[in-house]
């Protein structure tokens, strides 16, 4: 009884110190900042197109991301479009043709999930503060390249489980004439990650056969990993196409996986993310790949 007590007082004690310590974590944020002036013209890219910030040293999955604009000015900012996209290709339009137009300068406004409200598309102005993306005219503003082409995400979340390491882009244009600005103190990241980075994939790619999409991926490690999961996009939705979880080979040198999709579109261009699924039930996003139509 005692030895069952103390391991019963063991386990106890253990989880409350893991508890502890993924509250802390998931408390902690990183802040990474690109403190370049970004000219916008009266028409056309942004300068630099995009701007950049590289994060490096996170050893967690994306748990939340909010982004900072600072010393927005513009003379009619309802011409705008600025995309953040990340290391793993997710991105989300965080402006998009929104408010009324009137004249801005010199404005600090945040985008995060958690805002009580986005900036109106249609009767509010731009102001200072905290705010949801939002992407009001999403069929009038393809983003020039190399921006990646949509369909884009419409909240920070679609960072959420994926990894925050690599290059960061900031793609900013100007959709109209005549009208420009600058975001003259640059932009900031700050990212809040949770759970350990399971697996690392060197190469995902997808490829259209006869009988379907394969799509191929190889791992540079499998520390504590169950298996992946192969999603296909379809719209603002992922949808998982294998049926069981596919388990991992158990190499902690990494190895060679493909998985065939029969019923892929054979018609459009289709998008594939691959998710990879830890020993502690963390899930990671990788990708996504795109494969021409037929």
């Amino acid at each position: 009884m005692l030895a069952k007590a103390l391991g019963r007082g063991f386990v106890v004690l253990f989880f409350a110190t893991l508890v502890g310590l993924v509250v802390a974590e998931q408390a902690a944020a990183d802040t990474f900042s690109n403190t370049g002036v970004i000219t916008i013209p009266v028409s056309g890219t942004a300068s630099p197109y995009p701007s950049t910030i590289a994060v490096s040293g996170l050893t967690h999955t994306i748990t939340d991301v909010n982004v900072t604009l600072t010393g927005f000015s513009h003379t009619f900012p309802a011409d705008l479009g600025v995309l953040l996209v990340g290391p793993t290709k997710a991105s989300v339009v965080l402006m998009g043709r929104n408010g009324l137009g009137n004249s801005v300068s010199n404005l600090t406004i945040t985008y995060d999930d958690a805002a009580a409200s986005s900036i109106d598309c249609n009767l509010g102005d731009f102001v200072s503060g905290t705010f949801k993306p939002a992407d009001c005219l999403p069929n009038l503003h393809p983003f020039a390249s190399p921006a990646p082409a949509g369909p884009w995400g419409t909240a920070l979340s679609v960072f959420n489980g994926t990894n925050a390491n690599g290059t960061w882009s900031l793609f900013v244009q100007d959709f109209a004439n005549p009208d420009g600005g600058s975001i003259a103190g640059g932009w900031t990241l700050t990212i809040t990650a949770a759970g350990a980075l399971a697996v690392t994939v060197s190469s995902l790619t997808a490829t259209r056969t006869q009988k379907g999409v394969v799509v191929r991926w190889r791992t540079g490690s499998e520390k504590h990993t169950l298996g992946f999961n192969v999603y296909r996009q379809q719209g603002s939705r992922r949808v998982r196409v294998n049926r069981r979880l596919l388990p991992v080979i158990g190499s902690v040198s990494g190895r060679s996986y493909s998985f065939l999709d029969r019923r892929a579109p054979a018609h459009r261009a289709v998008r594939y993310w691959l998710q990879d699924v830890s020993t502690s039930a963390t899930r990671t996003w990788h990708g996504p790949v795109q494969v021409a139509a037929a």
